[in-house]
């Protein structure tokens, strides 16, 4: 180990004003301190990365005592080691000390929570957030508004409660907005094109413990006689089965069961030396089924991130099916249905002798589509025991003819001296008679093409299902 210097104390400071740095900036930052403190130019070929990790473990090994640490993860997207300096304290002092409010620390933990516990299932582990949903997570849940107590030391080395004030109801649609755009400028998230906001190399180095303590739980269920069993732990938060360092982007096995997870750069290191492409743990034939952000965009375009085609939603829920109960109603308003618009039996007669069925004259119809009361063949057969008087319900329909109009004509034509007003009035009645006639064949011609659609509207229907779930 290398004596602890002025370039390991400027490296350190350089560490404090920044997110993290890979291992090329870390070596050009090297060069430029030891140009300093040469007064002469030093080329960043004579900084090895050797030396660069040795300084850096030399000052891991003096800032240890103070809770703070240099930690080491791969980028998962292309590979490169960066470092950042984090602070190992887990005390509630030391929580609550930063520059953003409890209410948008509060709101950063919903993030977390719609990442990995909403947005990452089985069938689909996209651990990212949409913008408009990530807006949407605004306010603050009741249980987070209470006061806190914290048990720290006094000067005096004695144990005392303060009382830290709870959350608010939480953020507005704006300063939620405003929050996430300030979580992406300092470094704590990123965004990509498609609009996901997912956690950034320096979120990951920091909250790597945090994450797998708080949603790698194990299920617990409550027996009969009241005592809680453990079940194993589901594991949200897995490691690379190459560099073993977390992931949350690359690719996973097509098995759904399998927890086996590659990065897409150890992927490529990974087969290359292997003749055939195959799961690590269950030898299946690789894929590489997407995970990150790309799951949820190759889900929204049709493709496999979500398993769509076998009847999930966007998160990965199986529908609710219906019941026997539900599809009995359904059952019974079909039939009421064909009933109110004259396919059930009603409309025919059957023969007793040969079992045949022969369709009875159609009803005419009222305004609202319901059948009237008095059928087709009783205005006929009023018509015929009443030549010279036409049916009263049509009379009060067609070209404005009251039933007390035609009244007072028959009784003109029963008095005395007045046979050519009676004729005048048969006439008449007969020519309404014709009038009606022709209009209810009319109406039964257009009821007919009515019903014709009606009929053809459930094949469509049907079709159009058919069509989709082929889909």
């Amino acid at each position: 180990m290398s004596v602890y210097s002025n370039i390991h104390r400027a490296f350190l400071q350089a560490l404090l004003i920044r997110p993290f740095i890979d291992v090329q900036e870390g070596r050009e930052l090297l060069a430029a301190i030891k140009s300093a403190e040469a007064g002469s130019d030093v080329s960043i070929e004579s900084v090895p990365p050797k030396e660069f990790r040795a300084i850096v473990h030399t000052i891991q090994n003096t800032i240890s005592s103070f809770d703070l640490d240099i930690r080491e993860m791969p980028d998962q997207e292309d590979g490169n080691h960066c470092y950042a300096l984090v602070n190992d304290s887990n005390d509630d002092i030391i929580r609550f000390a930063t520059t953003h409010t409890l209410d948008e620390i509060s709101y950063f933990k919903r993030l977390l929570d719609e990442m990995f516990d909403t947005s990452n299932t089985i069938y689909a582990e996209i651990m990212a957030v949409k913008s408009m949903r990530a807006i949407s997570l605004n306010k603050n849940p009741p249980s987070e508004r209470e006061n806190q107590e914290v048990i720290v030391e006094n000067a005096n080395g004695e144990e005392e409660r303060q009382t830290i004030a709870g959350a608010g109801i939480g953020l507005t649609k704006q300063e939620a907005e405003d929050c996430l755009t300030r979580f992406v400028d300092e470094g704590w998230l990123e965004r990509d094109r498609a609009g996901y906001h997912f956690l950034s190399t320096r979120a990951l180095l920091e909250l790597e413990r945090y994450l797998s303590d708080t949603y790698n739980i194990e299920e617990e269920e409550e027996q009969e006689d009241g005592t809680i069993r453990r079940g194993p732990k589901k594991l949200r938060i897995k490691h690379c089965g190459h560099c073993r360092y977390i992931h949350t982007i690359g690719q996973r096995c097509s098995d759904m069961h399998c927890g086996y997870r590659l990065h897409n750069h150890c992927a490529e290191a990974m087969f290359s030396r292997l003749p055939a492409r195959e799961c690590g743990t269950c030898k299946k034939e690789w894929t590489g089924e997407p995970v990150g952000p790309r799951a949820g965009v190759s889900a929204s375009s049709g493709a496999s991130g979500l398993r769509r085609a076998k009847g999930r939603d966007s998160e990965g829920v199986m529908p609710q099916r219906l019941s026997k109960a539900v599809k009995r109603s359904i059952e019974k308003s079909k039939g009421r249905r064909s009933t109110m618009f004259g396919d059930g039996d009603d409309d025919c007669e059957v023969d007793e002798d040969t079992d045949a069925t022969t369709p009875l004259p159609r009803r005419p119809r009222n305004s609202l589509g319901r059948r009237n009361r008095t059928s087709l063949g009783e205005v006929e057969e009023e018509g015929e025991d009443n030549e010279g008087q036409p049916p009263r319900k049509l009379s009060r329909i067609l070209n404005g003819t009251s039933s007390r109009r035609t009244s007072a004509l028959h009784r003109r034509s029963n008095s005395p001296g007045e046979d050519e007003l009676a004729e005048s009035s048969h006439s008449a009645a007969a020519h309404i008679k014709r009038e009606s006639l022709s209009h209810r064949r009319e109406d039964r011609s257009e009821e007919d093409d009515d019903e014709d659609e009606e009929e053809e509207l459930p094949r469509r229907l049907q079709k159009a299902s058919l069509q989709s779930k082929r889909r």
